[in-house]
């Protein structure tokens, strides 16, 4: 029976440029900025800036 929480840890995290070139814009995916061409870095998307 599948739980969902390997999916839900996966969803959770997200790539972003170090240099904020795109301001808060993430990626789902590793890969490289395509403004400045550095590594994206990951973090972890806990949504704490988030209103409910």
């Amino acid at each position: 029976m599948w739980y969902g929480s390997e999916k839900k840890e996966q969803a959770n995290v997200v790539y972003s440029c170090p240099m904020k070139c795109e301001g808060d814009k993430t990626y789902d995916k590793p890969g490289k900025c395509p403004k400045c061409g550095m590594a994206l870095k990951e973090q972890k998307d806990d949504h704490s800036n988030h209103k409910h």
